[in-house]
């Protein structure tokens, strides 16, 4: 037996999972049959826009992020080959060797010989013979058959040997569920002492978005503190300490504005926990801009504006260009009754927003026809913009309405209109305001 075989073999996907997978098998193998002939046979070949394999795993997970309502923790995690050293929250980071353990059928791979870079599936894996085959549209052209590579890697039709996957692979999309995780470290033991791994994977939970996970999340970043601070990690044990405040203090919230009164005891004493080493204010200057809004969001829904407005305040400090921190702080501020604040901070969202998401439109309407990576990323970065964008105006109405400024009042209401020319509620608004 291979040592990086594991103790035990990846478990099979939730059967539920296995039924949206073998869909989505049919209508590849359809697409192909019908789609589009290999790109560089054409004069002016179509652009595509680049993405890495973080990316590649949120574009899949926005398509399979309705299953959450059944399986709350079912996401596209992305697994990297840790010869590529990627930031802990991009995904989890293994030996190459341990790529093979995870490789299933149908899990999209990165495979690149450093000149060329290029996604396929897994069509077939021979654990026996030690064998993966790639499912590719083009097969007669993959490009790591003999002489298309620079690896020297000699591929029969799609076919290669687990060495040379270990090789090219920059990693994989995984959709699974969290579990896939504990049987990783459960098959790998020395993977379990990592500080690092705990990390990547807490990220991970983080990631996917759901509140009902911040307690996992908590209990990776709590064991990967510990490892960071056993092994005088000092950089990674703060990184670790910060994350489970994060998690720990949004988990708390987030139950006690839901009346899960001991869930929300037990994560009020990790979140002091988190802090034994280091005080509240040192974790939090650790957080991302978006990692401090997720803590606004969270303290605001226990009305603990002051401390959404602290979190927020840190986001613009380290991106003054990150919108989602003017709004969090104008939405902080507008709660704590300071309407003039809350306008200014909504009026300098605005001001970025006008200048990004007119850039993203435009970039979404210039892609090729055929770019649909291209156009499920700036589609969704239209959506988002124009959504939050919407956010924001509603509250500087609001706020304009209770400060008495009826004219800046009908100024945000002609914006929204503008966003949203169909809403008749925008309308009837205008008109009792006498516009």
């Amino acid at each position: 037996m291979n040592a990086d075989d594991g103790l035990i073999p990846r478990p099979p996907r939730d059967e539920r999972i296995r039924v949206y997978i073998e869909n989505q098998s049919l209508w590849s193998t359809f697409l192909q049959m019908t789609g589009p002939g290999y790109a560089g046979d054409e004069a002016n070949p179509r652009p595509m826009t680049p993405v890495d394999l973080g990316q590649s795993a949120r574009i899949h997970d926005r398509v399979v992020a309705p299953l959450r309502k059944e399986i709350p923790d079912t996401a596209v995690f992305p697994i990297w080959s840790a010869r590529r050293r990627v930031p802990l929250h991009r995904g989890v980071a293994v030996p190459p060797a341990h790529l093979w353990w995870f490789a299933a059928e149908e899990d999209v791979v990165l495979l690149s010989d450093r000149q060329t870079h290029h996604y396929c599936s897994i069509s077939h894996i021979d654990r026996d013979a030690q064998t993966i085959a790639f499912a590719d549209p083009w097969s007669d052209r993959f490009f790591l058959q003999a002489g298309r590579n620079t690896l020297g890697i000699c591929a029969d039709g799609t076919q290669i040997g687990r060495a040379d996957f270990a090789r090219a692979a920059v990693g994989l999309t995984c959709w699974d569920r969290l579990g896939l995780f504990d049987a990783y470290l459960q098959a790998f033991p020395a993977q379990a002492e990592s500080a690092e791994l705990r990390c990547r994977i807490g990220h991970a939970v983080l990631n996917i978005g759901s509140d009902r996970l911040l307690p996992c999340a908590v209990e990776h970043f709590d064991r990967a503190r510990t490892l960071a601070r056993a092994a005088g990690d000092r950089e990674l044990e703060l990184h670790a300490a910060a994350r489970m405040y994060l998690a720990a203090t949004a988990g708390f919230a987030v139950c006690k504005a839901a009346g899960v009164e001991p869930v929300a005891a037990a994560m009020a004493a990790l979140s002091r926990d988190a802090q034994r080493h280091d005080e509240a204010p040192a974790l939090i200057e650790q957080l991302r801009p978006e990692e401090l809004c997720r803590l606004a969001f969270c303290a605001g829904l226990i009305n603990r504006h002051d401390m959404a407005e602290a979190a927020a305040a840190r986001a613009i400090e380290v991106d003054p260009d990150f919108e989602d921190g003017w709004w969090q702080r104008a939405t902080a501020r507008f709660r704590q009754g300071r309407i003039a604040e809350a306008l200014a901070d909504a009026d300098q969202y605005l001001v970025l927003n006008d200048r990004t998401l007119p850039v993203a439109r435009a970039r979404r309407a210039a892609l090729h026809p055929m770019d649909s990576v291209g156009a499920s990323e700036l589609g969704a970065e239209v959506g988002e913009r124009e959504q939050r964008r919407t956010a924001v105006l509603e509250l500087a109405v609001s706020a304009a309405a209770q400060g008495k400024d009826a004219p800046r009042a009908i100024a945000y209401l002609r914006l929204l209109q503008a966003l949203h020319p169909e809403r008749e509620d925008v309308v009837q608004r205008l008109r009792m305001l006498g516009a």
